[in-house]
């Protein structure tokens, strides 16, 4: 096979998903928070540069969002270039300060979004007091072009520049906690600026008085290093070359830096580099700069040139932090506070950290960088931190932590400039401000480990044998105790039963503690294991959970006792026949109230059931039972490792029982892609050991593991999506989604069963008209005369059967029937009487 060479444009890097997550630096359903957080960090800016107190409003609705602030207005020549997916646009590229917008690519990506998700084309406005223009963006995959078209509108803004981005799937993602938690750390970092989300005001402690290091301010010359000098003046000829204008002058180029402004320290700097060089085209080398010039230059600026000092970068200070968390309804006896500074010439750095307790559980971090909030999680090198035995902050604990970095420049592993990486002498710096506002927390963390410890050693008993493990002393005498439990093996024993008998007998010859739920793991290990001891024993389980019929009302305890009764009352035509083809297991209990509210499991004749957690031995045989007669189970569960996890138990063979028949389930999420498709919230999760074997065993896909297990060293965490993330209308709508994937619909049994059930209750129907209009001692002879008679059934009853449903889906078959059987006998009433 001959193969072609194929060219890609590089202009479609910003138009497929995996190249614009690259280019943003998170997940598509993770977009609309970058690109809110960019947008305003460009307004806070474009007002600072013009000394005004910055107002931004945001506007979230169900098909757009909008950002506006009272700045200068973003000019037009900035608009159509960066519409030029040819080359990179941006006033931030080549400058060294410690500025908020760390993309440089911002308006490039919002263009793009809303047409990468919305798959057709992208649309966002754009107004100021000079223009107005509704910016529309298609893409021809095949020729690798995209077209934009600028379509001028009416609008216009009094002052500053409004975005207005058109796409129902990015404001979705926009209602949950992530973007009321940007909000108010943009107020948090922000003490001068004032924010507004749909009316709500952000502005908890205002502070006039802020100062800090605006936009507009030049930059130093030691925060560069050559490198860093030389794109810089690269940048400014390359600029001057392609506009026709004459290139900047030595001393043009030094009166760009702090310290430098005065004409008299220009002049030095241009006599010292004269007569070599008196422009920047004369610090050219062919096609690049001339390094020992640009050094000489680099060098010349530092010596005329005081460093920077980390004050003047600002600072928000224990004061106004307090006061805002106080507005915030934190809990301020414990507020801590610390801030440490970095004088560094190349890099000077200001390090601020705070705690405050709240009522509720769940530690809530606010992190950010030159005064702009971080949406996402801590990174590994300041999380690690928190695990250290001088800061004990966990996952779960009642506490607001504050972390705020402010320097001239960062590191970032990634395009997007998302994910941070940062100098030693920072991640140390950070290291100590943690361990003071924390000292206190942690003295109280080592004090209840302390006390939990002495706890448990006071429980344990003082034999001299404590070499056994419980589950191994469990195993040897697990028969003792069953026989003494079940008579013998003559009567069934339930697993409660048993522990009773085993626990007098496990602590004869071991100390450690050990639980009810423990044993009961150990004992469905131990049937599972050996079969040549255990395999005619008649253990049974307490019910975990409920099984609910639709229509019959019928609810079953979802223990070995209520299964196995209900899979018996089958065989004498009981229980699901011609009830249900489908059975919607879920992992959580707690959604039968909103089930019931929407009728669910009539409205599609579908069986509800839940374990409470993992599948149990009895939810096992329910499922292997409902395989066999050929029942389909749709698995709905957490999108997390124990959720995950949950689906795998249930449809693989276990210690505790092998399957007799292949169950018949589907896995219907939550995965991946419903987290993306419906922009559900993700909440951070630690694990104690690595999920990845269980991921994996489950077979996860690559890019799920990633976002369950994100931080793969210790302390590992992830992110996960819990079922109840989900309102309740949203649930409903997600599940009725994939019945239709499956099929789910209303049961309708076979003809012969339809054709016994109409004749069935037409005659029921003949004998109760009869019995209305006749005597009593008249009605056994009618009950004779109708059984005898040749019931006419309609040609098409099961379609008949599905009208009925279709106009009334809570009803299930046989009350169908029952209708039309009504309908019939209304209508052929004279044939049929006696």
């Amino acid at each position: 096979m001959n193969r072609e060479t194929f060219t890609t444009s590089r202009e479609l890097e910003f138009f497929s998903q995996s190249e614009l997550t690259t280019q943003i630096g998170y997940q598509p359903y993770h977009w609309a928070i970058a690109l809110l957080k960019e947008l305003i960090d460009n307004a806070l800016d474009a007002c600072e540069i013009v000394d005004q107190a910055p107002i931004v409003n945001v506007e979230v609705t169900q098909d757009f969002f909008s950002v506006s602030d009272n700045g200068p207005g973003l000019p037009e020549s900035v608009l159509k270039a960066s519409l030029d997916y040819s080359v990179r646009v941006s006033d931030k590229q080549n400058y060294v300060s410690p500025s908020r917008g760390q993309q440089g690519n911002a308006l490039k990506t919002l263009w793009a979004a809303p047409l990468v998700l919305d798959g057709e084309k992208g649309s966002v406005t754009v107004a100021t007091a000079a223009y107005g223009y509704r910016v529309e963006l298609k893409i021809d995959r095949i020729a690798q072009a995209v077209s934009h078209e600028l379509i001028p509108i009416g609008d216009r803004q009094d002052e500053g520049t409004l975005f207005k981005i058109h796409s129902p799937k990015m404001s979705q993602q926009l209602e949950g906690s992530d973007s009321y938690r940007l909000m108010v750390g943009f107020a948090l970092l922000n003490p001068h600026a004032h924010f507004t989300v749909n009316g709500q005001d952000f502005q908890l402690a205002p502070l006039k008085t802020f100062k800090k290091w605006r936009p507009d301010f030049p930059t130093s010359p030691h925060w560069y290093d050559l490198e860093a000098l030389t794109k810089l003046a690269s940048g400014l000829l390359a600029n001057s070359r392609n506009e026709g204008r004459s290139p900047l002058t030595i001393r043009q180029f030094a009166g760009l830096f702090d310290g430098l402004k005065r004409p008299g320290k220009q002049k030095l700097i241009g006599e010292a580099m004269e007569p070599a060089a008196t422009t920047l085209e004369d610090l050219a080398n062919g096609n690049g700069m001339d390094d020992a010039k640009m050094f000489d230059l680099l060098s010349l600026m530092k010596e005329a040139t005081t460093p920077i000092k980390p004050a003047k970068l600002g600072i928000l200070g224990r004061n106004f932090i307090s006061d805002f968390l106080t507005a915030s309804q934190c809990q301020m006896e414990g507020f801590k506070y610390k801030a440490v500074t970095i004088d560094d010439p190349a890099s000077p750095c200001i390090i601020e950290a705070a705690i405050a307790f709240k009522s509720d559980p769940g530690l809530r971090t606010f992190w950010g960088l030159n005064f702009s909030p971080i949406p996402k999680s801590l990174p590994p090198d300041i999380s690690d931190y928190l695990q250290d035995e001088n800061v004990l902050i966990d996952y779960d604990d009642p506490i607001v932590l504050v972390i705020h970095i402010t320097m001239p420049k960062f590191g970032f592993t990634d395009r997007g400039k998302s994910t941070l990486s940062l100098l030693w002498d920072v991640k140390d710096r950070i290291e100590e401000c943690l361990k003071v506002v924390a000292k206190d927390w942690a003295k109280l963390k080592r004090k209840k480990r302390r006390s939990e410890q002495a706890t448990l050693r006071e429980l344990k008993t003082t034999s001299t044998v404590k070499q056994l493990k419980p589950k191994q002393v469990a195993f040897k005498v697990m028969e003792q105790a069953y026989m003494a439990a079940s008579n013998n093996n003559s009567l069934p024993a339930s697993a409660r039963q048993i522990f009773y008998q085993i626990r007098p007998l496990i602590l004869e010859h071991c100390s450690e503690l050990w639980t009810y739920e423990s044993f009961s793991r150990w004992l469905t290990e131990f049937l599972g294991k050996f079969p040549e001891i255990a395999g005619n024993w008649n253990v049974t389980y307490d019910p975990r959970g409920k099984f609910y019929e639709p229509h019959t009302g019928r609810i079953v305890d979802l223990g070995t006792k209520g299964v196995r009764k209900y899979i018996n009352d089958w065989k004498i035509g009981a229980g699901h026949y011609n009830r249900f083809k489908f059975a919607l297991f879920i992992e959580k209990e707690g959604f039968g109230d909103l089930f019931d509210a929407v009728n669910l499991g009539n409205r599609y004749d579908i069986a509800i059931f839940s374990t409470k957690g993992f599948s149990t031995r009895a939810s096992r045989e329910l499922v292997d039972s409902l395989s066999e007669d050929g029942v389909t189970i749709l698995c709905a569960h957490d999108f997390d490792c124990s959720g995950i996890n949950i689906y795998g138990t249930i449809v693989r063979d276990s210690p505790c029982y092998t399957y007799r028949n292949p169950p018949n389930v589907i896995d219907i999420g939550l995965r991946l892609p419903d987290i993306q498709e419906m922009r559900l919230e993700s909440e951070p999760v630690p694990y104690s050991k690595t999920p990845l074997p269980t991921l994996e065993e489950n077979g996860c896909s690559q890019a799920e593991i990633d976002f369950l297990f994100s931080h793969k060293t210790k302390p590992y965490s992830g992110d996960r999506v819990e079922l109840n993330a989900m309102p309740s209308n949203v649930l409903i709508d997600w599940l009725e989604r994939k019945f239709a994937q499956y099929g789910v619909t209303k049961f309708i049994p076979n003809e012969s069963v339809l054709v016994e059930s109409y004749l069935d209750k037409s005659r029921r129907q003949l004998l109760d008209k009869f019995k209305r209009e006749r005597i009593e001692h008249l009605i056994e002879e009618e009950t004779q005369r109708i059984a005898s008679l040749d019931i006419p059934v309609p040609d098409k009853l099961a379609i008949a059967v599905q009208d009925q449903l279709k106009a009334k889906p809570l009803i299930p078959w046989d009350v169908a029937v029952d209708a039309v059987a009504e309908q019939f006998l209304e209508n052929h009433q004279e044939d049929l009487a006696g």
